[in-house]
């Protein structure tokens, strides 16, 4: 088991060892934008495999990561068909608006600009459309924000057939089912009291301190870099 901890980020740790089976409510409002762009890459990545061609850092052409024909269980609801594009947009907390008219603004904003394609080359259209946010869908009958935004996206499906969104609880739900992916991010996801947990169960463990600055934990084989110790306290 390998445990490092580098600029507040905890690297590919096995939290099933460290913290047992919980299942953690995952705070993806620390996310910066760039940053939930690439979780949303990693989880896709992890599930989609080489199917999966990720886009880097700068105009994105309307996707974050695309899906060329083959078909990928999303979720047990959703499978890709055909040319699939996945977009991810981060709400910041900062953000004055409410969630509803924020989500509607950006999914009309892009829609719209499929539409505009699809009436000069529907070739740049995809079948299958992931739209991956950090706020919850609210589950209200008719009135939350999920019901919404399925009414919204029914007046687009004359040029892109599936279309789906996945909200805060999704991701969650596919980050438990990817424990991987969350242990790469978990600096920046795992709740403050996860955080504490893990840096007691670490001081707990009996180590040593060789002479090159690092702690060595001979029990669990892991080694961690004294001077990034600190970035576990909340």
């Amino acid at each position: 088991m390998s445990f490092i901890i580098h600029d507040s980020v905890i690297l590919c740790t096995n939290l099933n060892e460290l913290l047992g089976e919980t299942t953690m409510r995952y705070e993806l409002d620390r996310l910066g934008s760039d940053s939930f762009e690439h979780l949303i890459q990693s989880l896709l990545k992890g599930i989609a495999g080489n199917s999966l061609s990720v886009f880097g850092d700068g105009p994105d052409g309307q996707r974050e990561a695309t899906i060329e024909g083959a078909e990928v269980p999303i979720n047990d609801a959703v499978i890709t068909h055909g040319y699939t594009i996945i977009q991810a947009k981060f709400k910041s907390p900062d953000t004055k608006k409410d969630d509803w008219t924020w989500l509607q603004n950006n999914l009309k904003r892009e829609l719209d600009r499929f539409r505009t394609k699809a009436s000069i080359n529907h070739d740049a259209v995809p079948e299958t459309w992931l739209f991956f946010t950090n706020i919850v869908l609210t589950p209200v009958f008719e009135n939350g924000i999920h019901d919404q935004a399925e009414r919204l996206i029914a007046a687009y499906k004359d040029i892109i057939p599936e279309i789906h969104i996945f909200g805060a609880d999704d991701i969650r739900a596919m980050l438990e089912n990817n424990r991987d992916v969350a242990q790469c991010y978990a600096g920046f996801i795992m709740p403050g009291d996860v955080l504490l947990k893990l840096q007691k169960k670490l001081e707990n463990e009996e180590k040593v301190v060789n002479n090159s600055g690092h702690i060595y934990n001979q029990q669990a084989e892991t080694v961690i870099n004294v001077e990034s110790v600190e970035n576990l306290y909340i």
